[in-house]
């Protein structure tokens, strides 16, 4: 992005939390270490709709670009912001929370979508996200437009991988990356390999977490779950801690498909990365994931761990049944630099009409 604003003479500005460690970045960035950290919900506040006003009055030649939902609610710069956390939005979501937290997502999502009202722009990493948020705020109709999100290269690179050698006891293996939060919906997986050890079905889950933490919410039911049908000590579950880089390409590979039982999401990547290695994809029957993958993954519903289980009872025939994707179609409409021309180009006022 800032490449592409240089090569439009105009500078870039990042604004980062005091001793933030950064990667080297561009000569066209300018970083501005800001000492009152933005860490915390009343100090993002604060930074949000106090400081970066302050830092801005008058300047009318400006552009903010809000890429963690958050903008101001004043000021005379032109704001864009993209929208990308969908539980502030989601009904499914926000039933399922504990009330105090419940209560905070409802109220900073108010405060988001008051924001997203009085930008010249409002962008959405998917179609179904747009179209979530549309629906709970319907003032925010006619601002929006989707800028998806980019698949490293790394991905591109590496695929499309091998299929993995047969395991010694014969099990399929179903990589589930997530970060350990409640709508990533491990519940739902566990109800489902409880069944399937019942069943004794030749599957494992792999997630990219230790469990040792999670969500309030559900965190107490999932370990009396794990634990009550020892899911990791039969091997059923392995939780595999957080993996990145080298160390999930390696976790790909040796998936035989990738799991994505989210029931809430603004986009998904593990979908798009499973789809460039040639991976085949078992995900929630909702329009996120639809809209990602189309033909080309194998939809159960979320909300019963039946369906999951019924996929896994037809494995590995749903696999053989999925068209692969086109890698350079993928590569496409899944770019980094798209989604940076379109940030570029809502910043500066020169979308296509």
């Amino acid at each position: 992005m800032a490449a592409l604003l240089a090569e439009r003479g105009v500078r870039l500005v990042l604004l980062v939390p005091g001793g933030m460690a950064l990667p080297p970045l561009a000569g066209e960035v300018e970083v501005r270490e800001e000492r009152r950290s933005s860490e915390g919900a009343l100090r993002r506040l604060h930074f949000d709709q106090v400081v970066l006003p302050w830092r801005l009055r008058g300047r009318s030649d400006a552009a903010v670009y809000g890429s963690g939902s958050h903008v101001p609610l004043g000021g005379a710069a032109r704001r864009v912001a993209l929208l990308r956390n969908a539980i502030y939005f989601d009904p499914a979501f926000l039933l399922r929370e504990t009330p105090l937290r419940r209560a905070r997502w409802v109220l900073e999502g108010g405060l988001i979508a008051a924001a997203a009202a009085r930008c010249a722009r409002v962008l959405y990493p998917t179609r179904a996200m747009q179209d979530l948020v549309e629906a709970r705020h319907p003032a925010l109709r006619g601002r929006g437009a989707v800028a998806p999100y980019g698949i490293s290269a790394a991905f591109l690179e590496a695929g499309p991988l091998p299929p993995p050698p047969p395991r010694p006891d014969g099990r399929a293996t179903f990589l589930c990356v997530m970060n350990y939060t409640l709508q990533k919906n491990l519940g739902l997986v566990l109800a489902a390999l409880a069944a399937a050890k019942g069943e004794r079905l030749p599957v494992r889950v792999i997630v990219t977490s230790d469990l040792r933490s999670g969500p309030a919410a559900c965190f107490a039911a999932d370990r009396a779950a794990v634990e009550r049908h020892d899911l990791v000590g039969t091997g059923h579950l392995v939780p595999a801690g957080a993996k990145h880089g080298a160390d999930l390409l390696a976790a790909y590979r040796e998936a035989d498909a990738v799991l994505f039982p989210s029931f809430c999401e603004s986009f998904g990547h593990p979908l798009v990365e499973a789809m460039a290695l040639g991976r085949p994809v078992l995900a929630s029957d909702l329009p996120f994931a639809r809209e990602a993958c189309g033909p080309h993954a194998h939809y159960f519903d979320p909300w019963r761990p039946e369906g999951l289980l019924e996929a896994w009872r037809r494995w590995p025939g749903i696999s053989r049944s999925l068209p692969p994707a086109d890698r350079g179609a993928l590569a496409a409409r899944f770019s980094w630099r798209g989604h940076a021309e379109r940030v570029v180009d809502a910043l500066l006022g020169t979308e296509a009409a």
